[in-house]
């Protein structure tokens, strides 16, 4: 991802920040050269991909729930993190080239589905 700080100062500024993808976690749905739109944070809702400032790092991954610690979920990787830091804003869209991406905004109803089964252990995270 693009300097966390100059995208947090951005975000303060205007509410809007463009950011380009690295990394592999959000794979199938995200991929190096990705670009996102990030929109200020306001709350954001379950399945919903969300930008966290932790330490030094802007990390992209799904919303699953908490006040912080939060509750986030990468799409290529099978855990549920909880992690410590300033959730900054929510992806608007992303675009590969030319294209908008679909299912940025929320789980395909496959994926909730999915996640529902998970969602006692969610409750228990959320708890602690």
């Amino acid at each position: 991802m693009d300097d966390p700080a100059l995208v947090e100062d951005h975000l303060a500024r205007t509410g809007l920040c463009a950011v380009t993808v690295t990394g592999s976690s959000m794979r199938p749905l995200l991929r190096d050269g990705d670009v996102l739109l990030l929109e200020r944070a306001g709350t954001p809702r379950f399945g919903e991909l969300v930008a966290v400032l932790t330490g030094s790092r802007l990390i992209v991954h799904r919303f699953l729930g908490g006040r912080g610690p939060w509750l986030l979920k990468a799409d290529g990787l099978s855990q549920i993190d909880r992690v410590e830091g300033r959730l900054l804003a929510r992806v608007r869209v992303a675009w590969r080239g030319n294209r908008a991406l679909p299912a940025v905004t929320g789980w395909s109803a496959a994926g909730a589905a999915a996640l529902s089964l998970a969602s006692l252990p969610i409750q228990r995270l959320l708890r602690r």
